[in-house]
């Protein structure tokens, strides 16, 4: 089991980077729909793949003025199943526009409420699941929501938080997986969202400030 003193150690000598990446998130809140629309395409892109090639591919899309009709070109190039992720951002663009949904209003209210309402909208939110709508929010500022990859997992299996990793997140197995990291963040007194940038960090190799 991993050390919950050297996580405790680590979170305070990053407190000022994570709390950086997380007031970035929090600028989105309220955002244009444009805005909240590409960050909706990035959490699309990286599911099931690498969170660089996401981005890579969501910057390419902006440059592309894809949200005012242009084309994916080979914005996609490099990201895991493409061709599906290509049918879901032409769906979602063309519904979101279409049913002139306003993202920011749309998106208000209790996290865990909304996120229900996003796993389940696959006319404007079609390629996530909880996971991933999970991390769509937290990208738009909402606090406290797990975002359970493969990375997340392995830590709190690591610093004893859940006894196995299941082989696969059911709703119901999804909400009693968060709710036991919930009380291992309150019981360690590191906040959700910093604890998720230190696991995903501690995994993924990346920098603090290089956040998914």
């Amino acid at each position: 089991m991993h050390s919950i003193g050297g996580l405790k150690k680590l979170y305070v000598a990053n407190g000022a980077k994570i709390s950086a990446r997380l007031n970035e998130f929090k600028k989105l809140r309220g955002a244009s729909d444009e805005k909240i629309f590409y960050e909706l395409c990035y959490c699309v892109l990286t599911a099931h793949g690498s969170a660089r090639a996401g981005r890579g591919a969501q910057e390419k899309l902006e440059k592309n003025r894809f949200w005012q009709a242009g084309n994916l070109g080979d914005c996609l190039d490099g990201v895991r199943y493409r061709n599906n992720k290509k049918v879901f951002l032409l769906n979602n663009r063309e519904n979101i526009i279409s049913d002139k949904l306003n993202l920011c209003e749309f998106l208000r209210g209790d996290g865990f409420m909304v996120r229900d309402k996003v796993a389940k909208d696959s006319r404007h939110f079609k390629g996530l699941g909880m996971k991933a709508a999970s991390q769509f929010l937290r990208n738009i500022g909402v606090s406290n929501l797990a975002i359970l990859d493969r990375h997340i997992l392995k830590s709190l299996k690591d610093y004893g938080v859940i006894k196995e990793i299941p082989q696969s997140l059911t709703k119901r197995k999804y909400v009693e997986i968060e709710g036991a990291m919930q009380g291992f963040s309150k019981r360690i007194d590191v906040p959700m969202d910093a604890l998720d940038i230190l696991f995903w960090t501690e995994r993924s190799g990346e920098e603090i400030g290089v956040a998914r």
